[in-house]
């Protein structure tokens, strides 16, 4: 007859332990593969202690649909059916039998993370750490209303994270691609989320802005050859990256990775693909490409938002430091920067002199829309930013300028 379920779980949790503290195996003393499958293996056994009545599978789909429905409109970084494959490939494993011998699991899990070549290793360690990335990062997002259990999991789910990213990190440093964006900018939100400090998170965002960097991914040519999901999201991922750098500008804490000032070339980097991809699963009756092109729009226009206060704050900035000889060409750049980003604030509206009204428009625009979206939606929204508004009050002399400008030009009107 076979024991109960927690009886077993427990069986498993300690013939796993015995099997790695018998031979003296830590992690930093595996291979590589068998380092991974170690941590993976504590990772199915802390989850099964934490929660109770819940596969891994479960948890890991329902954080993926969370995903898509609250959180891809300001992170459009990954591909559903992706993740929904790893899940499948590495969380159902453990529903093959819960009495099953710790050695048989071993080798399953072995087999699971085993390859021909490195490539492959990696490719399937990069699989892992992505799905556990996202689970971590959409844990400490939405509220417990959505996922009752975050908070038994997405501590878990951030310590094997980083565990699974320190295996492969030179390399993934020395052959990135999108999942090394995307795992930095997910494990910056949940740690900064779970700690409610910034050191660690920033570090590992300005790793990605370099990684970025070095990828050369502000030019449209560098995504020439890849498959065209990886380019979406590399696309994606750069202008959430350039979008998190124009925030700093404005609000400061952490020093910028990404700044045009830095390119060797042009910002050439188009902001949608000329091909239409979809990150998302839909069902035959929807038209996916319309939906995330409508998504993207809205990303879009936040990014533009953001660079062009951050181009305001800059010439501001640089008009109270004051100089010597106003006719250096610092001060006739920075002018013309400030003059520039006036403008564009401006023709916003074809007639300043309709400027006030068209606010008010926009205000109530705001708040029409607003009535139509889901409390949920908002809550999750809101939380991830909570780490801003406390550095906000620092530009608040800055940001408040802006409004005389545009009074002061309606008058002269």
């Amino acid at each position: 007859m076979s024991p109960p379920q927690g009886q077993a779980t427990a069986v498993s949790q300690a013939q796993h332990s015995s099997i790695s503290s018998s031979q003296g195996l830590r992690p930093e003393s595996l291979s590589q593969t068998e380092a991974a499958v170690r941590i993976y293996l504590d990772l199915l056994t802390e989850l099964q202690n934490s929660v109770s009545g819940e596969s891994s599978a479960s948890i890991a789909h329902r954080c993926i649909f969370l995903y898509t429905r609250y959180v891809f409109g300001s992170v459009p970084l990954c591909h559903e059916a992706s993740l929904r494959a790893t899940v499948c490939r590495f969380f159902e494993v453990e529903q093959q039998s819960p009495c099953e011998d710790a050695l048989d699991i071993y080798r399953r899990a072995l087999t699971c993370l085993s390859s021909e070549n490195e490539y492959s290793a990696i490719e399937k360690l990069r699989s892992l750490t992505l799905l556990l990335a996202l689970c971590a990062a959409v844990s400490y997002a939405v509220p417990e209303s959505l996922l009752p259990t975050k908070h038994l999991t997405a501590p878990l789910f951030v310590k094997t994270t980083r565990e699974l990213l320190h295996l492969y990190h030179d390399y993934d440093l020395e052959h990135p691609e999108s999942s090394s964006l995307t795992i930095r900018m997910f494990l910056s939100s949940a740690i900064q989320t779970s700690t409610g400090t910034d050191g660690v998170a920033f570090h590992i965002l300005s790793e990605a802005g370099l990684i970025a960097m070095k990828m050369r991914l502000y030019c449209e040519n560098s995504l020439e050859g890849r498959d065209p999901i990886e380019r979406q999201i590399l696309r994606n991922a750069f202008w959430q990256l350039y979008v998190c750098d124009k925030t700093v500008l404005v609000m400061g804490g952490r020093p910028v990775s990404i700044h045009e000032t830095l390119f060797d070339t042009q910002l050439s980097l188009k902001p949608s693909s000329p091909s239409s991809v979809t990150l998302f699963e839909y069902g035959p009756e929807l038209d996916g490409v319309e939906i995330e092109g409508r998504l993207l729009e809205g990303f879009h226009i936040i990014r533009r938002l953001w660079a062009m206060a951050a181009r305001v704050i800059r010439g501001m900035e640089s008009r109270s430091i004051g100089h010597t000889d106003k006719f250096t060409e610092l001060y006739q750049e920075d002018m013309a920067d400030l003059s520039k980003a006036y403008f564009e604030l401006f023709v916003l509206n074809s007639a300043i002199s309709c400027l006030a009204m068209r606010i008010i428009e926009l205000a109530q625009d705001f708040f029409n829309v607003l009535e139509t979206i889901p409390f949920l939606h908002l809550q999750a929204e809101g939380e991830q930013c909570v780490s801003d508004n406390e550095r906000f009050h620092h530009r608040r002399a800055d940001i408040d300028i802006v409004p005389c400008v545009f009074t002061q030009a309606y008058w002269m009107e």
